[in-house]
């Protein structure tokens, strides 16, 4: 019994000695724990790290160079930049635009697509007004079957596109023609009716009623219009770039 009380006498005057408390050693103790502990959860997060970035080598890596091929195929399918390629061009662009961000990194020929589109636009900004007329006509598809536009016209918005017709009505504003125009002969006369849009170029002459035009533009959503009987009517539209009269 002797020895326990000098012991702790001992122990007592050591702390006092070094100016620590009981509480104060206790907390120290404490301290030293949880730094030991935050420790292990560092080297436990850096472990994990290292089997993320492991993972990604062997799965992520992969997945995004497989998007970034198809991109980097068609890219070096342009050769020769020349105007009847814009289109191409652009689908590739969106291509991609498309992917995703950490794919975009592994399209490795990314520069060879911003030449062609700046030899694109180069191209186009020495080209006469007759030349662009032309290029943008031949652009323009043919033989597009009405139906198919009027069931489902958002597959077709946005694509250039031909046809020829018979004016019904030509409405003229300031600087601007809206013509509801029949696209489709047949044996006794014009059928199938388009919206047509056109702003006229200076010094062309004036679309009339009956005239037979060539159009040559870019599809637009379905129109709807309300006839002077008071019915609503829905119908392919047109936003027309060119017109010649035939």
């Amino acid at each position: 019994m002797k020895k326990v009380i000098l012991g702790t006498i001992l122990v007592a005057a050591s702390l006092n000695l070094f100016g620590c408390s009981n509480e104060e050693m206790v907390a120290k103790t404490e301290y030293d724990t949880v730094i030991e502990e935050n420790q292990k959860l560092e080297d436990q997060i850096d472990k994990l790290k290292e089997q993320i970035n492991t993972l990604e080598q062997e799965t992520l890596i992969p997945q995004l160079k497989q998007e970034a091929q198809q991109v980097i195929d068609d890219i070096a399918s342009i050769g020769e930049v020349t105007l009847d390629k814009e289109q191409l061009i652009s689908s590739i662009e969106k291509e991609y635009t498309d992917l995703r961000e950490a794919a975009k990194e592994y399209v490795t020929n990314y520069d060879v697509l911003l030449s062609a589109k700046t030899r694109i636009q180069t191209l186009k900004d020495s080209q006469t007004d007759e030349q662009k007329a032309d290029e943008y006509k031949k652009s323009c598809i043919v033989g597009y079957d009405y139906t198919e536009l009027a069931r489902d016209p958002d597959t077709y918005v946005g694509k250039n596109v031909k046809f020829v017709g018979e004016v019904i009505q030509v409405s003229e504003g300031s600087g601007s023609t809206i013509m509801r125009v029949n696209v489709t002969k047949g044996k006794y006369g014009w059928d199938d009716t388009m919206y047509v849009t056109y702003t006229p170029k200076s010094g062309e002459p004036r679309i009339l009623e009956d005239d037979i035009i060539a159009i040559y533009g870019e599809m637009q959503p379905i129109k709807t219009y309300t006839t002077v009987m008071g019915a609503d009517v829905s119908i392919p539209a047109i936003d027309a770039k060119y017109i010649d009269i035939q």
